[in-house]
């Protein structure tokens, strides 16, 4: 075949390297299969360092090439002389590429990363960055984009960009489908793994130890210790909480006491049912009323605990022929 033909398979060969180059991290992954699928690419490569017909392809392939640990200069050199006419997609691959390989300068970077702040998308909610001229959704292509500004370090995030990738963390979560994840399984992979590369950037919560106890009515319902060294495990049982609620009208108090700092807030997710047959409302009308945290003394002396009080009523929907 010719280099410059339209071939699909150095799509999906870039797209497997890639995904093998990830894993070796976490199963055995034989190094002889990436060194194969690396030469297949390389002999499909243009004259001028790019892949498929006007460089279609070569952003995908320099990015999958970087995660199976390999520098592909010569698509590196074609793009970063293009650096100005590409799509979103495109520079958000090329600038991952950049931070995972360290290609290019510090200054290349530093001018990717405004680049792609420049082409984003925002309002006073949200922001992302759409597909562009790619086959990428707008959900890969800002996921793509985030991890490459987490990439960039610490000092990247928390100041020059700290509102962008907030926002665009908000849309990404928005995006989501159900409790599942997004609309595809490559969307799903991406938006996981930039959160994933956002959440390593994240200080500590909690400096120092303390529960978080949650009450329903008064009762003892959860109760989570938490300290600096088992955080982000207590923090998956708090979010796992469930509570199972009955129909009338329920107090929800969330309290921590314990030593040191923490930044914590609360919420509440209402699980409904509904038929999968018969489209009808929800058997119940929901109305939540979120009170203001209250600072409140602790359990033990010098101790300091806050309080967020919540109250959700439930009302029985009697149009709903369920709840007959």
């Amino acid at each position: 075949e010719n280099a410059g033909e339209d071939d699909g398979d150095v799509f999906h060969t870039a797209l497997v390297l890639g995904l093998f180059g990830r894993m070796r991290y976490h199963v055995p992954v034989d190094g002889a299969v990436l060194g194969e699928a690396w030469s297949f690419l390389e002999a499909r490569q243009n004259w001028d360092g790019s892949y498929g017909p006007k460089g279609r392809w070569t952003a995908y392939v320099l990015h999958s090439a970087a995660l199976a640990g390999f520098s592909d200069n010569k698509a590196f050199k074609y793009l970063e002389e293009r650096q100005w006419e590409l799509d979103e997609s495109s520079l958000a691959l090329l600038a991952r590429a950049a931070f995972v390989r360290r290609l290019g300068t510090a200054k290349f970077r530093g001018e990717v990363l405004r680049m792609l702040e420049a082409k984003a998308r925002c309002n006073d909610r949200n922001c992302f960055w759409p597909r562009g001229a790619s086959i990428s959704s707008s959900v890969e292509t800002t996921a793509y984009a985030l991890s490459a500004f987490a990439l960039a370090g610490v000092d990247t995030c928390q100041n020059d960009h700290q509102e962008l990738l907030a926002k665009a963390t908000a849309w990404l979560l928005e995006e989501r489908v159900g409790q599942t994840g997004w609309r595809s399984t490559v969307d799903t992979l991406w938006a996981g793994h930039a959160l994933a590369d956002l959440a390593a950037l994240a200080p500590p919560v909690v400096a120092g130890e303390g529960t978080i106890t949650v009450r329903v009515d008064g009762e003892v319902f959860h109760k989570v210790p938490v300290t600096e060294s088992t955080q982000r495990e207590a923090f998956v049982v708090a979010r796992a909480m469930y509570v199972p609620l009955s129909v009338g009208g329920h107090e929800i108090l969330v309290t921590w006491d314990g030593r040191g700092n923490a930044t914590l807030h609360a919420t509440v997710e209402i699980l409904t049912y509904h038929s999968a047959v018969v489209h009808q409302p929800a058997w119940v009308a929901v109305e939540q009323e979120l009170s203001v945290p209250r600072a409140r003394a602790g359990s033990l002396r010098s101790l300091k605990g806050w309080a967020v009080p919540m109250r959700l009523t439930l009302r029985p929907n009697a149009s709903d022929w369920r709840f007959q």
